[in-house]
């Protein structure tokens, strides 16, 4: 372990258990993963996987944040939303310890006057995202993707779209149809379905790939990206009105982000991609400076 770590970083989602040796200027040196549900640990078993991953980094003193879905109910221990808006210093005040020197990160909730938001581990990449910046636009895309509002600092807002979710659910009925996903990505099969997606409104819009594979307008290798560009388009249309001319950041996975940039290029957005490890590092690495 390297001398200039003054903070260990756990990202622990509904797929992977991610950590992170941060230094004191919030930047991530050394990096571990392992596939391990944040969700899927009986009681009292989160402890021990963290400790198999990091024991060899720790010492007395050092402190350990961990953020994603640990902090969700059935996850290590349920820790209270805190309400928007939200800044470093509110989420370090609702930090709640479980074991010597680790802290678990509150997850955010925002009343959007039509229903409540709520998000784990994405607040951590915002504050990371936001820390150069005054006032932006991050999209986090994935299961359950995010638009974020930051401004001087603080989560004002977001909207969540269940993007990832159900094109699982949508792919996995079309998969032992048409068989598995290009290698590479049709992004003319993309643009149609991005086109689609923006203009219908989507419970019609997701018929056209049924009904573009019975006409053959969809060959079945085009499915996969064409489903993709729709609800990404359909994604866009629902948020984009929350952008209002801000600067527009994505962080997430490469590939999908990749497919995020380009349907908004298309659209006349340009959006700078980040480093999601680096997002998470400088928010933790800033809730922790944030305790009063």
């Amino acid at each position: 372990m390297d001398t200039s770590t003054v903070l260990i970083g756990v990202d622990w989602g509904g797929s992977n258990l991610r950590a992170f040796a941060i230094d004191a200027r919030g930047r991530a040196g050394g990096q571990r993963e392992i596939a391990c549900p944040a969700l899927s640990l009986a009681a009292g078993g989160h402890a021990a996987v963290l400790d198999r991953l990091i024991a060899d980094w720790r010492r007395p003193g050092l402190p350990v944040l961990v953020c994603g879905m640990a902090g969700a109910r059935n996850g290590w221990q349920e820790v209270a939303y805190c309400p928007c808006p939200a800044d470093a210093s509110a989420l370090a005040a609702g930090l709640l310890p479980v074991a010597a020197d680790i802290w678990l990160v509150p997850g955010v909730r925002y009343d959007a006057g039509t229903g409540i938001e709520v998000m784990r581990g994405e607040e951590t990449q915002a504050l990371g995202a936001a820390a150069a910046v005054d006032d932006i636009m991050l999209i986090c895309p994935g299961t359950h993707s995010k638009w974020i509002h930051i401004e001087n600092g603080q989560i004002r807002s977001f909207r969540s779209s269940i993007t990832g979710e159900l094109f699982d659910a949508l792919w996995s009925r079309w998969l032992p149809l048409v068989g598995p996903a290009p290698a590479q990505t049709d992004w003319a099969a993309f643009e149609r379905g991005l086109a689609a997606g923006h203009a219908t409104p989507l419970l019609s819009a997701l018929f056209s790939v049924r009904a573009g594979y019975a006409t053959a307008c969809l060959r079945p290798d085009e499915i996969h990206d064409y489903l993709s560009g729709l609800l990404i388009g359909a994604e866009l249309a629902a948020c984009d009105d929350m952008a209002a001319g801000r600067p527009r950041r994505i962080v997430g996975a490469a590939a999908l982000s990749a497919r995020y940039a380009h349907a908004l290029a298309l659209s006349g957005h340009r959006a700078t991609r980040l480093d999601a490890a680096a997002c998470v590092a400088q928010g933790l690495s800033s809730i922790w400076q944030g305790r009063r």
